[in-house]
């Protein structure tokens, strides 16, 4: 169900843990790393660095700069970023581009970075990049230039490898996962810690202000959920939530008002876990939803490979899940490897399941490595499309407004069906989200390069119209694309095993414009990889998490 890299386990140092209040509240016990690595005065430690301050909708500069504020830029999860002004194809090269600071932090970031600009922090506005790591910490670092962090803050202890019960997949640790979400308007960042205390592992989800990186008043809450069913952890008809058998890796997503987490397995080898989508009020963090794509069985994972859930213009959430028993063709409740679509209530008003479903779950084929991408409204006949993908290495392009559910033999229900990367493994295929931009969807699979298909009245071309002549093996690399309106388009290729980061003509691939080992002594280079990390792309710097660093590439002086 999840993909395995083999790492060296890492104890974290103990201190007190999280409580839950009595008012039912989770309540984790905040504490600031040391002042070597924040630059602030031992008297801080011990508590969260807070500031008076506003959010603008301004960059520090004073021109309109925007935000990126969610995994793959927006709630379709296109991975594009329209707006980019300063990096085009002309300048992004070794002699015009490059490295230009990183900042240290105190765990693998597994999560993409996220960036709002005009925040007035002590004082001072800054366009700033929010970063997340497996150590339970969040930081608010200058966006533009190194320097002190604006503010950091732990969110409670996380669980080492000696703690999980699956150390080959999230090493050294699992803390802080999924992609946060933030609403701007509230000024409030949401995202879910894996915390450990003296009663074991919690899920808890934050609300975190993002001028102090203090926790907001509303949270934090447990995540918790129960439904109705008679499968794994089921007591008198209900399966009760297992936090010890679960990470929560989905990107987060905001969506009328409601943040929704997806929620799976930690581990193939135990059977006690679903997959489960929860939704909770964005206002007060009271719960709104739940599902539970397995309840009378197990498995059926939400994990996307790290990305998000994704929503339409009307508000139905999409979501793709893994490995598990598929039986809603028969009147079950059970969706192993099946693309959903879910109303507010956590109803499944539609779902596409692929006809060898049975064949792709006992030979560990997740369906659901990638998230799936809500594509403009089409010309053709089917305007409203979804683009689902993962380990099958197949681009299933479905009618939003009518999914198909399961056929026997084939999937000719659906709109279109083509083979980019056609696996067999388990470590084969594809495990990162595809891009979008002006007719074409970019795509990468393991041991491949990244591909263009281009997207016309509604339909793919069945070969794609150009691809990097640069590959990538396990676990692979991700994808996000830049622009200027249609124009200056640069696909950002972040290889997850060579730590490199590459730019690629958007119109053809062939061409690479820029990677991380063209210049010389190593200038570029990146911190030590994390597999599917996402490059963030605003106001014209690349920012790549890593194990130990935040790297902030941009223009040269």
């Amino acid at each position: 169900m999840l993909a395995h890299l083999v790492g060296q386990c890492r104890k974290r140092h103990s201190h007190d843990g999280p409580r839950v209040s009595t008012a039912g509240r989770f309540a984790p016990r905040h504490r600031v790393r040391s002042q070597q690595l924040l630059g602030r005065e031992p008297a801080e430690r011990g508590r969260v660095r807070r500031f008076s301050g506003t959010v603008g909708s301004s960059g520090a500069s004073g021109t309109t700069t925007p935000s990126v504020l969610t995994y793959h830029n927006d709630n379709a999860r296109t991975g594009l970023n329209p707006n980019e002004s300063v990096l085009r194809p002309s300048n992004v090269n070794a002699a015009m581009f490059g490295k230009r600071f990183s900042q240290p932090v105190d765990g693998y970031v597994y999560a993409q970075p996220l960036f709002v600009p005009g925040l007035t922090i002590g004082g001072q506005t800054h366009d700033v990049v929010f970063v997340v790591t497996e150590s339970n910490s969040v930081y608010a670092f200058d966006a533009n230039a190194a320097g002190p962090v604006l503010w950091h803050t732990n969110l409670g202890e996380s669980l080492s490898c000696a703690d999980l019960n699956d150390c080959g997949d999230l090493v050294p640790g699992a803390g802080i996962t999924g992609t946060p979400v933030i609403d701007p308007g509230s000024q409030t960042m949401y995202l879910v810690s894996l915390v450990k205390s003296s009663t074991g592992a919690h899920h808890v989800l934050h609300a975190v202000d993002l001028i102090t990186g203090a926790e907001k008043s509303a949270g934090p809450v447990e995540i918790s959920p129960t439904a109705p069913g008679t499968g794994a952890n089921s007591q008198n008809g209900t399966v009760r939530f297992n936090p010890a058998t679960h990470y929560q890796r989905c990107a987060l997503l905001l969506a009328g008002g409601v943040v929704y987490v997806g929620i799976g397995s930690n581990a193939e080898s135990n059977s006690d876990n679903h997959g489960w989508i929860v939704g909770h009020k964005a206002s007060d963090l009271s719960s709104t939803m739940t599902f539970c794509a397995s309840p009378d069985d197990n498995w059926a994972s939400l994990w996307q490979g790290g990305g998000g859930l994704s929503s339409d213009a009307s508000g139905f959430v999409y979501a793709e899940t893994a490995n598990g028993t598929f039986d809603a063709d028969t009147g079950g409740k059970d969706f192993g490897d099946s693309a959903l679509k879910l109303d507010t209530s956590g109803k499944v008003v539609d779902y596409f399941t692929p006809y060898n479903q049975a064949t792709l779950s006992s030979a560990d084929i997740d369906f659901g490595s990638a998230n799936p991408v809500v594509l403009p409204d089409q010309s053709g006949a089917v305007p409203h499309e979804l683009l689902a993908t993962g380990k099958p290495g197949i681009l299933y392009l479905i009618n939003r407004d009518a999914m198909g559910h399961f056929h026997s033999g084939s999937d000719s229900q659906i709109v279109q069906s083509v083979s980019a990367f056609p696996n067999t493994a388990i470590t084969g295929g594809i495990f990162s989200s595809p891009a979008y931009w002006n007719g074409h969807v970019y795509v990468t699979g393991m041991g491949g390069g990244v591909q263009d298909f281009t997207l016309t009245a509604g339909k793919l071309s069945t070969a794609p119209a150009s691809q990097t002549s640069a590959h990538f093996d396990f676990p692979g690399a991700t994808v996000s694309v830049s622009s200027n309106g249609s124009a200056a388009g640069i696909v950002w290729v972040l290889d997850g095993n060579a730590g490199v980061l590459y730019a690629f003509d958007a119109t053809n691939l062939a061409t690479t414009l820029y990677d991380t080992t063209q210049a010389s002594g190593g200038r570029d280079q990146a911190g030590t990889p994390v597999k599917f990390a996402v490059p963030t792309v605003a106001n014209g710097h690349v920012y790549v998490g890593t194990q130990t660093e935040l790297d902030v590439y941009g223009l040269q002086p």
